[in-house]
């Protein structure tokens, strides 16, 4: 009889802490469910003519509706950003409204590399019409500023 109620407390035990650990991560899910939620990736995008340009894909990871009006690049060391008219993007029509787990890319005009800008840019970067700005880098891209720093010393 004692051996009953000694596994019957153990069971309880550990059913009690999965049942705990559960609902933290339940919460924590609910929790992050309701945030905007935005990736942002500059591209480097190369064309069968061997021309290359830049571009950033913008991926909704929201579960909800998201509306990106601006993308661009953030200026090393500046509040200054670098960006581009709606007319001069190709791939989208800023703003964008993007349904959940959607994305885009924005194609940014051939001559972007050749601004004075560039080779001071930090990430890329997209606000949303709600005032929210999502940043991020790619290690192509990296590499790509590198290489025209290099040739402009």
């Amino acid at each position: 009889m004692q051996n009953i109620t000694l596994i019957t407390a153990i069971a309880g035990l550990v059913f009690g802490f999965v049942g705990a650990v559960l609902g933290v991560m339940n919460t924590w899910r609910e929790i992050n469910r309701d945030r905007v939620r935005v990736r942002v990736v500059p591209v480097l995008l190369i064309f069968e003519s061997g021309e290359d340009a830049f571009g950033i894909e913008v991926t909704n990871l929201s579960y909800f509706p998201v509306t990106i009006k601006e993308v661009g690049f953030a200026v090393r060391g500046h509040d200054e950003r670098f960006t581009f008219p709606a007319s001069e993007i190709r791939g989208c029509q800023l703003p964008q409204r993007m349904e959940p787990r959607t994305s885009f890319i924005a194609r940014l005009p051939v001559f972007t590399a050749d601004h004075p800008k560039w080779s001071f840019i930090d990430r890329a970067y997209a606000d949303t019409a709600c005032g929210k700005r999502f940043t991020g880098m790619s290690r192509a891209v990296r590499q790509k500023l590198m290489q025209g720093r290099l040739a402009r010393k």
